[in-house]
């Protein structure tokens, strides 16, 4: 029993031992600081990491200081102790970046290097391997959207002796991918040369040697399976499935063969069409058949989502106009056979407001070419239809690889945020082409649609042959006075040698003004004015005397006019629709003319079939 009372004392003994150790262990408040080794950051700084107002008593003190000082990528060791009441921090402070250098870059200059790592908001102040290496795969993806598939790039430190480093990024570049062939396989009723003329990439040809569009890039893949698919939606086909692959790499070309796997699936037309009020609208005095009869998606039509898109928003727009704000127009598609049941579904929704919009992605598009295709801005009504509207409007660009639009919900508010991948905007072309008549004739132009950042077109063509020579310079600004209107310009200098044929030559100069809107969705307005100086010399015994009668300088002003009606599928290369263009040319004391034209476009059997009527009249102004 002795020897039981014993153990029963020593461990009574022991637990208050315990106790008492830890009763006066100190946690971080009580405790004076060191720091050891910072050379770079000052204490102030350092204190400012950490959350010392804490309970963490020992190690588990230790263990957080550790933790939190090492996850700022700042030190390259961290030690933490606690001796005699003070706890000590043992640093070695990461290096500084001094300089960002790069080695070997012909395609791209380094401030254009640079201002894709500060536009990612990469912290580039100080030095760790995960800043080294998200640096490193940024420069090989930004090298890849531009075709360069082959790019190698690697990274080492130079040593400044001061505690600082320039970081050295070599890069070899290689040779741009082209793309060989693009092969469509499974298109049934949509034939491959129509598919492929609405790929954004293309095959490589003699003729296309400088073209950006038969290089190989893996997102604009990605954009042109999201192009086909689109294109079958609006043509009947719901359940359409495209992926792709590429089926071979050839090394020592530098070249891909692609395959685009087309599921067609069935084609739909519209059976019903019926709108449908949730339990809280229930009672809105509202006509439906007056609603439905407005919309363009109508019964026994083929099935297009573009049109139902468009119906979701004009149904959206006239309950607006009524004075139903938090509304959501949901088009909800069931399957009968053959025949599509389109339910428009209308529910109230939770009112919020948009309180910031976020754009990331975008290192050569300002801010204000993104917002301004957006139907949403801070302190409005948060609408998920307009937001869908927004991105489709944003990837109609063309400037964009990739667009997302993310929502983040706090207190009542909605926070946007954009993220763009941008591709490349421009092009420049060089060809011969030779006819009977005027011989080889050397043909180049230069295309940008987004110069600056700005939004803004550019295109320079050139072409000039034995005889002939013409040189055309245009821009296009737009959202002129923050309208969507399109303010047009252009030079243009045209040289025509007719001395061999009929005995002059003739040089035109032209500059011009005008600008190009939609009326609606499917009408648009051109006008322009042009003011030109047509020089014709060189006349000789053999030329006319319409010709003699004009030689010398001749200032002609001139105002165009075009209105245009299209229910085509596409602009280029249609396949079904039509199109009903009228145009007005007046030059002052000189000549009117009018022109009417309609042209129509049937697919049968993926075969494509098409016919114009024009209609005209020249009015001679002269007197």
């Amino acid at each position: 029993m002795d020897f039981i009372k014993k153990i029963i004392v020593i461990v009574k003994y022991i637990f208050i031992f315990i106790f008492i150790i830890f009763s006066f262990q100190v946690n971080s408040k009580d405790m004076q600081l060191k720091i050891i080794g910072n050379k770079n950051l000052d204490e102030e700084f350092i204190k400012s990491i950490l959350n010392l107002n804490n309970e963490f008593k020992g190690d588990e003190l230790t263990n957080y200081i550790i933790k939190e000082l090492f996850s700022t990528g700042y030190f390259n060791s961290v030690n933490a102790q606690i001796a005699n009441d003070i706890l000590i921090i043992n640093l070695i402070e990461n290096p500084v970046i001094n300089k960002i250098k790069f080695v070997n870059n012909e395609r791209f200059k380094d401030d254009d290097l640079n201002l894709i790592i500060k536009g990612k908001l990469i912290d580039t102040d100080v030095y760790n391997k995960s800043v080294a290496e998200k640096i490193n795969n940024l420069l090989i993806q930004f090298y890849k959207n531009y075709g360069y598939n082959l790019v190698d790039v690697n990274y080492y430190k130079k040593d400044l002796n001061n505690g600082q480093i320039d970081l050295i990024y070599e890069i070899n570049e290689g040779e741009i991918t082209k793309i060989k062939k693009i092969n469509i396989i499974g298109n049934k009723n949509i034939s491959t040369r129509k598919i492929k003329s609405i790929l954004r990439s293309t095959e490589t040809r003699f003729y296309k040697l400088i073209s950006g569009r038969s290089k190989f890039n893996e997102n604009l893949i990605y954009l042109d399976e999201r192009k086909i698919e689109e294109y079958y939606l609006n043509r009947g086909f719901k359940n359409i499935e495209v992926t792709s692959s590429i089926n071979e790499f050839i090394p020592d070309k530098n070249q891909v063969v692609l395959n685009y796997y087309i599921n067609e699936g069935k084609k739909f037309d519209i059976g019903e069409i019926d709108i449908v009020f949730d339990n809280e609208l229930i009672n809105i005095n509202l006509n439906k058949e007056e609603i439905i009869d407005s919309i363009s998606t109508k019964i026994d039509k083929t099935y297009n989502k573009n049109e139902i898109n468009k119906s979701s928003n004009k149904i959206y727009d006239y309950l607006i106009n009524k004075g139903y704000v938090f509304i959501d127009v949901d088009p909800i598609e069931e399957e009968k056979n053959d025949k599509i049941k389109l339910v428009f579904f209308i529910s109230k929704i939770d009112e919020y407001y948009v309180s910031e919009i976020n754009i990331n992605g975008n290192t050569r598009t300002k801010d204000k070419v993104i917002r301004r295709e957006m139907l949403i801005s801070e302190g409005d009504p948060f609408i998920p239809s307009k937001i869908e509207k927004s991105r489709k409007n944003l990837q109609y660009l063309d400037f964009f690889s990739k667009v997302n639009i993310n929502s983040k919900q706090e207190n009542k508010k909605i926070s946007l945020d954009i993220e763009v991948e941008e591709k490349p905007t421009g092009e420049f072309n060089i060809g011969a082409i030779y006819d009977s008549y005027n011989g080889v004739a050397l043909v180049s132009g230069l295309k940008e649609n987004n110069i600056l950042g700005e939004g803004r077109y550019l295109a320079l063509n050139f072409n000039t042959s034995k005889d002939n020579a013409n040189l055309n310079f245009e821009v296009v600004e737009p959202y002129i006075f923050n309208k969507n209107f399109n303010l047009i310009y252009n030079i243009n200098f045209n040289s025509e040698d007719f001395s061999s044929s009929s005995g002059y030559e003739n040089d035109t100069s032209t500059a011009g003004i005008g600008s190009r809107y939609q009326l609606t969705d499917d009408v648009s307005h051109y006008i322009k004015f042009d003011y030109s100086i047509e020089n014709y010399h060189s006349i000789t015994s053999s030329a006319s005397s319409s010709i003699e009668d004009m030689g010398g300088e001749n200032i002609l002003f001139t105002l165009s006019n075009r209105l245009t009606l299209s229910q085509l599928d596409t602009r280029f290369r249609p396949s079904e629709g039509y199109l009903i263009d009228w145009f007005n040319e007046y030059v002052i004391d000189n000549y009117m003319k009018n022109k009417i034209s309609y042209d129509k476009y049937h697919n049968f059997n993926k075969k494509v079939f098409s016919y114009r009527t024009e209609i005209g009249n020249i009015t001679s102004l002269s007197s």
